[in-house]
């Protein structure tokens, strides 16, 4: 073949890798996979943020009738109080100061494997998110009222745009970003094997 002729193919080779994407050119179909639901998940909201993440990987799919299947389950779960507010309320007799919780964090670990059929494909792998919110406590009394001018206490509910969220508000804010993160790192840990599962 002619040098010229042959540069001009090479060119031509580069170009189409970098117009459709090099990843996409050179890698198969995505893997398929079924998600069952999340053992634990009584919401479903966790089942549906790995079918999400899946989905939106270039290595995976989702399909109900897929043979490898990803089994998910809560292995732990907890909340902790780390932030705590001070609140001074004055009465008839005497000044008292009241301490509410008023941040949290919230811990969840998945065990995570796939099976084809019966056959252990991977895992089980454990795999860990947190994350932390703030909140109003229901009886903190200062944070969600104020004075009128007449004396008169009244709610700030109100005219809050978010920033007093009460506390089950915020837990459940706090727990779909959380299965979002987490959904995201099981579909970034499952590619680390693709391949490999691809061999199986």
């Amino acid at each position: 073949m002619p040098r010229t002729t042959r540069c001009a193919c090479l060119v031509l080779f580069f170009f189409s890798l970098v117009s459709c994407g090099y990843e996409w050119c050179l890698s198969t179909d995505p893997l398929v996979l079924r998600v069952p639901f999340v053992e634990g998940d009584a919401s479903g909201n966790l089942t549906n943020a790995l079918v999400i993440a899946l989905d939106s990987s270039p290595y995976f799919s989702y399909s109900p009738h897929a043979n490898i299947t990803l089994h998910v389950s809560i292995h732990e779960r907890d909340t902790e109080t780390i932030g705590l507010d001070e609140e001074s309320l004055v009465t008839e007799s005497r000044k008292k100061n009241q301490i509410w919780p008023s941040e949290n964090r919230e811990r969840l670990v998945l065990a995570v494997c796939l099976k084809k059929g019966d056959r252990f494909l991977w895992g089980p792998e454990y795999i860990q998110e947190s994350n932390q919110y703030d909140y109003v406590h229901d009886n903190a009394l200062e944070a969600l009222s104020f004075f009128t001018p007449e004396g008169e206490r009244e709610s700030s509910l109100q005219f809050s745009l978010g920033e007093f969220e009460g506390r089950f508000a915020a837990e459940e804010d706090a727990s779909l970003l959380l299965y979002r993160n987490i959904a995201e790192k099981v579909a970034a840990r499952l590619a680390l094997v693709e391949e490999r599962l691809r061999a199986l």
